[in-house]
Order: C-alpha cells, then sequence, then structure tokens
C-alpha cells in the first residue's frame, strides 16, 4: 500500500470518527434539552415550550451518524472491488 492510499484511509477515518463523535454529541445533547424542557414543564412553567430543538438536533445526528457509517461502508467495499479489478484474469 503506498503512502497515498495510507494518507486517504487515514483522513477518511478521522473523518468518518469526527462524523460519529458529532453525531453521537447532538444525540446526547437532545435528549438533554428534552429532558430539561420537561423538567422545566412540569415544574409549572406556565408558558408553552417547544420540542422541536432537540427534535431537530435528534434528527441531524442520526444523520451524520448514518452518513459517516455509508461513507465508511463504501470505502470498504470499493477498496475491495479495487482490488479484485488488479488481480490477472485466469482464463
Amino acid at each position: 500500500m503506498n503512502i497515498r492510499r495510507r494518507a486517504s484511509a487515514a483522513v477518511a477515518l478521522v473523518a468518518i470518527v469526527g462524523f460519529v463523535g458529532v453525531g453521537l454529541a447532538l444525540v446526547v445533547s437532545a435528549g438533554a434539552l428534552a429532558l430539561g424542557i420537561t423538567v422545566v414543564e412540569d415544574l409549572g412553567g406556565g408558558g408553552r415550550t417547544s420540542l422541536r430543538a432537540p427534535g431537530v438536533a435528534l434528527a441531524l445526528g442520526a444523520e451524520l451518524i448514518a452518513a459517516a457509517l455509508l461513507v465508511g461502508w463504501r470505502l470498504g467495499t470499493s477498496r475491495s472491488a479495487e482490488e479484485e479489478d488488479r488481480e490477472p484474469f485466469a482464463g
């Protein structure tokens, strides 16, 4: 494996881990925000609160995690297909 491939694989791995990390942080913060809103409503704040912000954060976090996993899966399959193309044809 040459240096360019190693470098691109390392960059892809860092990007995938970063996307999953940000996605997990969004999901956790959405849960904490939803819990906080519920607590405020239970304390009788009287005002109407919106659960839209936690829903958006949860959806965005889930999308980031799914995108990172899809990219990782595609990178894994594209390498094996590329290696198969390089093998000499026995026939």
